[in-house]
């Protein structure tokens, strides 16, 4: 069986997998979630909050089947996958695929609802900003970033927020959108429904089509790649460097994730500086201390970058 996007030899079979992002939410306190049922769930949280001089975090999620439950320290995102249970005789698929692949069998699945998927990228130039989405502000949304030319990673973070009822990225300074860097836009409602290819209904309403380039979140063994890679926006750490140790006189260095392709390979950091400031007080000493944030999340682009104008019928 093959169904390809439309106008490319991409068979859409290849974005199917076993599992999808259902969710992606804003946490912080204590707080519960309930899903559909039919599938299994899953997570990850990101911008967790990991080192400090002065105290330990703990952040505590748990799902007992379609509910998902998290007690956290501070805000942070968290990530819900579903994966379908096979082998069952219910609606928790909505189309399987086995096949054999070096005498392994592996299986694919497509949704049977709505996951978030590829819906806008935007090449955005620097410079302090706000840029408006194709996201209605009701919907999922989640971004990813990386720097186009090569030699260098992206230096940029954003602040999420709304405008004209639609999601936003907001560069609130111009430090902290140096490069400019192109934004991959997910959520979870669908783009570019096709006059034809492969469709997957539930309950009479359209979940799943063959234009679908769904957000696939990979957990790399290295910052290097051999494939363009783009990372979530987020502060990541506060670095004080003094200039001599025996007096509190140095730099109060803010670092972000970045992303790009630089000596020779794609590579992604979360230790990329974009602003220093010069501190002489010896007082200032909660301009001193050093965090740490972990969980970045990571996308392999290079389904994106060659099909995103296929998949979102941009001409």
């Amino acid at each position: 069986m093959q169904t390809f996007i439309q106008g490319t030899s991409f068979d859409a079979i290849n974005s199917m997998a076993v599992n999808y992002v259902l969710d992606v939410i804003a946490i912080s306190g204590s707080g519960s979630k309930t899903y559909q049922t039919g599938v299994s769930l899953s997570y990850t949280l990101m911008n967790t909050f990991i080192g400090s001089q002065t105290e330990a975090r703990s952040y505590i999620v748990d799902i007992n089947g379609s509910t998902v439950s998290w007690s956290v320290p501070n805000g942070c995102m968290l990530v819900v996958y579903a994966e379908p249970n096979t082998g069952t005789v219910d609606d928790s698929f909505g189309f399987q695929l086995f096949q054999y692949i070096n005498g392994q069998m592996t299986v694919k699945l497509s949704p049977n609802f709505v996951p978030y998927c590829l819906v806008q990228v935007i090449d955005i130039p620097a410079g302090q900003r706000t840029v408006q989405t194709n996201v209605p502000a009701s919907n999922g949304f989640m971004a990813f970033h990386r720097y186009m030319t090569p030699g260098r990673l992206d230096l940029c973070w954003w602040q999420q927020t709304t405008q004209n009822g639609m999601h936003a990225l907001n560069f609130p300074t111009a430090a902290s959108n140096q490069t400019g860097c192109r934004a991959y836009i997910f959520s979870n409602y669908l783009v570019n429904i096709p006059e034809w290819g492969f469709f997957v209904y539930r309950n009479g309403v359209l979940v799943w089509h063959s234009n679908c380039l769904p957000l696939k979140i990979i957990k790399p063994d290295s910052r290097f790649s051999d494939t363009p890679v783009a990372v979530s926006a987020g502060v990541m750490s506060h670095m004080y460097q003094p200039l001599d140790p025996s007096y509190p006189v140095g730099y109060s260095n803010f670092t972000c994730s970045g992303a790009g392709f630089r000596d020779g390979q794609y590579e992604f950091s979360v230790t990329e500086v974009f602003q220093s400031t010069y501190i002489s007080n010896p007082d200032e000493g909660s301009r001193m201390k050093t965090w740490v944030v972990g969980g970045v999340g990571v996308i392999d682009c290079a389904a994106y970058d060659q099909y995103y104008k296929y998949a979102l019928g941009i001409n």
